[in-house]
């Protein structure tokens, strides 16, 4: 959030927003993508994050089920982002403790699928 204050307050030309994740209603990510003709930087694990988080079937801090048994529906293009720059995963309201768990799950999971792809 502070990457994100920061740019916006210096002036950075770019567009800030919110893309909310469909299966958890308090979740969004807030974005600062900066205008430059640079369009191959991709925030890869923040676009990973909110792919996992999107799944139709994705609960498993919520359920105890592992995210990776269950399918994933690569047909849905609400699923798929591409943001650059710096984004912040936040609650649209209280974050709660089940809140941080999602997002820490996601993060590993997003993380660990792209380093074994050798995308990071």
């Amino acid at each position: 959030m502070r990457q994100i204050r920061g740019k916006i307050g210096s002036g950075v030309d770019g567009e800030s927003g919110m893309e909310h994740v469909s299966a958890y209603s308090s979740l969004a990510a807030y974005y600062m993508e900066p205008f430059d003709t640079d369009t191959r930087r991709m925030n890869k694990v923040a676009n990973g994050m909110f792919w996992e988080l999107s799944s139709p079937s994705y609960y498993p801090v919520i359920e105890g089920e592992a995210a990776d048994d269950l399918p994933h529906h690569s047909d849905q293009p609400d699923r798929v982002i591409k943001l650059r720059g710096p984004v912040a995963f936040i609650s649209r309201g209280d974050m709660t403790p089940e809140d941080e768990a999602i997002l820490k799950d996601a993060h590993d999971r997003a993380h660990s699928r792209l380093r074994a792809k050798g995308w990071i």
